[in-house]
């Protein structure tokens, strides 16, 4: 849900940092990732493949690496199925 992402990310100053590097279907990933989700548990609920999920993660550790203010954010699981 759009707004339940919005209000997340405005919640901490790290996903207010994030809003600003990574797309909102990414960070609602993240988020799953962040309550221990598996990929599978995300793709249903964001209706998106597993390996969709994947690809993602995948993405957004790319778009992480050297982001000096996100440092200690790639350290989230990407490879639980």
């Amino acid at each position: 849900d759009g707004d339940a992402i919005i209000e997340e990310i405005a919640a901490t100053e790290l996903f207010r940092r994030l809003a600003g590097v990574l797309e909102p279907i990414e960070i609602s990933i993240l988020i799953g990732k962040l309550h221990d989700k598996t990929d599978a548990e995300i793709g249903q609920g964001l209706k998106l493949s597993r390996i969709t999920i994947w690809r993602r993660m995948q993405a957004i550790r790319k778009k992480l690496e050297g982001h000096d203010a996100l440092k200690g954010a790639l350290s989230v699981r990407g490879d639980r199925r």
